[in-house]
């Protein structure tokens, strides 16, 4: 689960969630030198030819994938050779292609929180020139965000909510969060509904006890594995049709819990 890492102005991070890999940016010896592509848009669209007519039918447009550019320095300094050559091969090694393995990209900008996407690397470049070799040596980077939203990096949690109650997304767009139901008194079924957006989430037929999972963010990434479910159960099937994914629309939303002990949720504050 992301967190937020505590980067400083101009510092960046990518890697595993929680940290512990490349630090580059700031107080690092990796300077970053161009970005393009990190708050970029780019649509896809669905508009219709009008039949004899001019323009198009205005169709739905959504947000494509993201392409992300770093031109990075990476400085020798007051680093011995051998040092500086080794942190050449960690950039590298960092930003290497991955067969199906997303990492966190972290930034941190005057004016903003700590803000991160989800990314792989899927081109570099280097190249060997004099200044390359003399303690300056350039190397750029793209990324791929599947994803095209990117998220304040500290996730937001309203827990042990019962009966009507308000939840507030501070971001600029739909945000999905994952939503926890207590069930320590059993039941057969678990339900709330936004009454601002109509969106319902309900899942019946259960049996036993056990706290049961609604994982809207896993499931609206297309990330495999469970998102409906107790511990080693897969409740999906008793989701409930039409299987609309729940979310929390940009500012309040009206929520009453209709079966289950009380349900909380976590979420990150959305953004395209």
């Amino acid at each position: 689960m992301s967190t937020d890492l505590g980067l400083a102005n101009y510092e960046f991070y990518f890697g595993v969630a929680g940290g512990g890999d490349l630090d580059f940016g700031l107080n690092t010896n990796i300077d970053v030198m161009k970005i393009d592509g990190l708050s970029d848009q780019n649509a896809l669209v669905s508009d219709k030819q009008h039949h004899n007519r001019f323009g198009d039918i205005p169709g739905t447009h959504l947000a494509r994938s993201r392409l992300i550019t770093f031109d990075l320095d990476v400085r020798k300094g007051a680093l011995s050779d051998s040092a500086w050559r080794n942190l050449i091969d960690d950039v590298e090694g960092h930003f290497t292609i991955d067969k199906d393995t997303e990492n966190e990209l972290h930034w941190q900008v005057p004016g903003n929180s700590e803000r991160f996407l989800r990314a792989r690397c899927v081109k570099r470049k280097r190249l060997l020139l004099p200044e390359s070799e003399l303690g300056i040596t350039r190397i750029a980077v793209q990324l791929r965000a599947s994803d095209p939203r990117f998220y304040v990096a500290a996730p937001n949690s309203d827990n042990n909510n019962t009966g009507s109650f308000v939840v507030t997304n501070n971001g600029k767009q739909n945000a999905f969060p994952r939503i926890l139901f207590e069930r320590a008194g059993g039941g057969t079924s678990v339900k709330i509904t936004n009454t601002t957006t109509g969106v319902i989430f309900e899942v019946g037929g259960l049996g036993g006890t056990g706290d049961l999972t609604g994982d809207m963010d896993k499931l609206v990434r297309g990330e495999t594995g469970l998102v409906v479910f107790r511990t080693g159960f897969n409740d999906y099937p008793f989701w409930t049709q039409p299987r609309t994914p729940f979310y929390l629309q940009p500012g309040s939303n009206s929520i009453t819990l209709n079966a289950g002990d009380d349900v909380d949720f976590t979420w990150w504050d959305t953004f395209v």
